[in-house]
């Protein structure tokens, strides 16, 4: 049985601290442990937006009532989207520098949801979504977020990322 602590963050001014914002994100990377444990991982040394030229779209879908849509306008991408089930749905959209993106759905009434406006940002997502009605739903790209891995299951359900500069 795993067990989670309570985790929150928030972002705030301190007059008296002593410690940068990047002292206190090294000193938390203690938790990466219990991310990884679910199937997150963050890797920031990603080097495929680099290898990337031209923009390529690649579905394969088996099932039905699969849906899937698209709205990127970057110098480069390569998104990659699998469904093997019925009423999945990925809805993307991004305004970005490069994307590589890399979606499978495996179950039923599965739900991404990918946006991020940044024209500057160079952003990965590899998600793999194991089981039925399970969600993913992020919103923008920061320096934590821009290169995500995720194996979600039925163990996490819902998965919400809200990413601001």
């Amino acid at each position: 049985m795993l067990e989670i602590p309570d985790m929150s963050s928030q972002t705030y001014t301190d007059e008296n601290a002593e410690l940068s914002n990047r002292e206190l994100v090294i000193s938390n990377n203690g938790n990466a442990a219990i991310f990884q444990a679910l199937g997150i991982n963050n890797n920031q040394s990603n080097n495929r937006n680099a290898n990337i030229s031209g923009n390529s779209l690649s579905l394969r879908q088996i099932g039905d009532y699969n849906q899937v849509r698209v709205n990127s306008s970057a110098t480069a991408s390569e998104i990659n989207v699998t469904q093997n089930g019925d009423y999945n749905l990925t809805n993307l959209e991004y305004k970005v520098n490069t994307v590589v993106a890399d979606l499978t759905q495996n179950g039923d009434n599965n739900l991404i949801k990918d946006y991020v406006y940044d024209s500057s940002e160079d952003i990965y997502l590899n998600l793999q979504q194991d089981g039925d009605n399970l969600t993913f739903d992020k919103f923008g790209s920061n320096e934590l977020t821009k290169s995500l891995q995720f194996r979600q299951t039925e163990a996490s359900p819902k998965i919400i990322i809200r990413s601001f500069q």
